[in-house]
């Protein structure tokens, strides 16, 4: 004798162990269903929360990552999950399963180190970049090599290097995180039609910065320029 209840009581049981099964491991099946840590998640585009919050983190201490840490796996985040991935000898998918979670979580150690060297060659990419667009004329509202005006040559060479950043010198102001004395990529800034941040430049190294001026277009000053140091405001590091 059939008994239909109990067919779709079992059913009910089966659908119910895999909304229950945690995240699997890059390209495995779980075994048995366990609760399932912040480090467990599985990842993927279009993921938002804490989790990615943690996975960005992760890989901006370790210098693969050099975006917002927003909580939102966007196609930034991806690539650098896919390069930590290809770097480690993990199916480079792009997708953060169990295998990628624990390599992540066992590089804690050399995190700092990494991360520190990696910040130093984005930077001399950076600025060669930067260096390469000399010449460059003034536009305002410019933002590519036909034109450029201050804060739209900011944005077109960190962009050109992976780095997102704000579009106007206000933003990139609030956006940065101060710091006492510039280094290398770092911003700096300046006040001169009016109150508050109005020009912003690279900080090049040996006291010189990289900018889009109004009458030379895209040029190397000195910081301690008659015109310039008065109207020094300070820098801002956007470099995670």
């Amino acid at each position: 004798m059939h008994h239909p209840f109990r067919k779709i009581f079992i059913s009910s049981l089966t659908a119910c162990s895999l909304l229950v099964a945690p995240a699997l491991a890059d390209g495995a099946m779980a075994k048995t269903p366990t609760k399932v840590t912040a480090s467990q998640q599985l990842l993927s585009y279009g993921s938002r929360g804490q989790a990615v919050r943690t996975l960005q983190d992760k890989l901006s201490k370790l210098g693969y990552y050099h975006y917002w840490i927003d909580g939102i796996f966007g196609k930034y985040t991806r690539a650098a999950v896919i390069n930590y991935q290809k770097a480690h000898r993990l199916v480079p998918d792009g997708i953060v399963g169990l295998k990628t979670w624990a390599s992540l979580n066992n590089m804690r150690v050399e995190a700092a180190s990494v991360s520190v060297n990696s910040n130093s060659a984005l930077a001399d990419k950076i600025i060669a970049n930067a260096k390469s667009l000399i010449g460059t004329p003034y536009k305002w509202g410019g933002q590519s090599p036909s034109g450029f005006d201050c804060s739209g040559f900011v944005k077109y060479v960190f962009n050109k290097n992976g780095v997102d950043v704000p579009r106007t010198t206000d933003t990139l102001w609030k956006a940065g995180k101060t710091v006492s004395s510039p280094k290398k990529a770092d911003l700096v800034f300046f006040e001169t039609y009016k109150d508050g941040p109005s020009h912003v430049g690279i900080y090049i190294g040996d006291g010189k910065f990289i900018h889009a001026s109004s009458s030379q277009g895209v040029t190397v000053t000195p910081m301690n320029n008659s015109y310039w140091k008065p109207r020094y405001l300070g820098a801002k590091s956007v470099l995670k």
